[in-house]
């Protein structure tokens, strides 16, 4: 089957998820992270299962297949000062949302290897224009408080849906990725006390790998390449930007950038050690892990069970954590920890899913409601 009818199929599954989203009214003060991780991973199971039942009917062979039930990668849900990759750890049961919280909900469906990547910005309202928080049970490394008003929470929300639309609009065969970038970074920069993120940047997606080889700064001296194209493919153009405290705004004097801050929950094969076996690791691969039988067995399960896309410790038995410590600490499975702005701060994103020829632009993740 083609890409473009995998995409359209995962990105109905996306459209399908963030509709039950709305309806549900889960997004509230009061609820458990875990509890929207766990809504959206079986709601994306689901209908997934539904859809294939519908499309393959009674055929021998398969036309679409799912790697992990449909799900791309484990959902992000950053809040305020964390921008990216926080996922809820297993034992995370207490962590709750709170009024004015700033949410990233990042989430991946996926069909026949190919992955729907798209993410919005959800304000979590107040009952008042003032802010009210309550992270009692919030601990210190996932995120930190506020103190932005409800129009400084939304002009950065629209501002950051604006620059991904800028970028998907602007998305071609043979664009110079510097250019695009600067016109990104000029819009964001026009907006009062808000920054685009230097060190988060869009990507392309390639076949079962969520992060290809190419990067789409919102900055554009953090293009590496000045004379880089874009080509054919399929690309997540996301943006991400910030506004931070009063007293770091006034020694700004270089790029925002997010930093690592916690203990990883997301977890990835590495892509290089995919096609080799674990008899043939025990001899390519250098470290003695691979002569571990438990760590063998582990190595081997996340193969088969998910390839080469992203997973989290949630998805794995307790008797496997060990092992995946150890894989992760000897760079056979890479790990991706939370990554957060200046404690105090408020980020924003927004992403969608394109694929580009040479004669047009899909937005394949694009609704009604972003």
């Amino acid at each position: 089957m083609s890409v473009s009818d995998s995409l359209k199929i995962a990105s109905d599954i996306h459209k399908h998820v963030r509709k039950r989203l709305r309806d549900s009214s889960i997004l509230q003060h009061g609820t458990k992270l875990i509890d929207i991780a766990n809504f959206i991973e079986t709601e994306t199971k689901e209908y997934t299962a539904t859809i294939l039942d519908s499309i393959n009917g009674l055929v021998t062979v398969p036309l679409y297949s799912c790697i992990n039930g449909g799900i791309g990668f484990p959902v992000g849900l950053s809040v305020n000062d964390c921008a990216a990759h926080y996922h809820p750890h297993s034992l995370d049961h207490d962590i709750i949302l709170s009024d004015s919280d700033i949410l990233k909900v990042d989430f991946g469906t996926e069909i026949n290897g190919w992955i729907i990547d798209s993410a919005f910005t959800y304000r979590v309202c107040a009952s008042t224009g003032k802010v009210k928080t309550n992270h009692n049970n919030r601990p210190d490394h996932h995120s930190s408080p506020h103190s932005f008003n409800v129009d400084e929470c939304e002009s950065l929300i629209s501002c950051m849906k604006d620059a991904t639309y800028l970028g998907v609009k602007n998305i071609g065969v043979d664009g110079l990725i510097s250019d695009w970038s600067s016109e990104i970074e000029e819009l964001i920069r026009s907006h009062d006390d808000i920054y685009p993120i230097y060190n988060l940047t869009g990507h392309d997606i390639q076949h079962e790998i969520i992060h290809g080889n190419v990067r789409l700064p919102s900055v554009c001296n953090a293009v590496a390449n000045k004379n880089e194209r874009f080509k054919e493919g399929v690309y997540a153009i996301e943006t991400f930007g910030a506004r931070l405290p009063k007293c770091q705004e006034q020694k700004l004097m270089d790029n925002v950038e997010v930093d690592e801050r916690g203990e990883a929950t997301i977890f990835r094969l590495n892509p290089d050690l995919a096609k080799y076996t674990t008899r043939d690791l025990q001899s390519h691969f250098r470290s003695p892990i691979f002569r571990i039988p438990s760590v063998q067995k582990t190595f081997s399960q996340i193969c088969k069970r998910f390839k080469t896309l992203p997973f989290c410790e949630r998805y794995m038995q307790p008797s496997d954590r060990t092992q995946l410590a150890i894989l992760s600490k000897n760079g056979a499975i890479m790990s991706y920890p939370p990554l957060c702005c200046t404690r105090g701060s408020i980020t924003a994103q927004f992403e969608h899913t394109v694929y580009v020829n040479d004669y047009t632009t899909t937005v394949f993740s694009k609704d009604d409601d972003y």
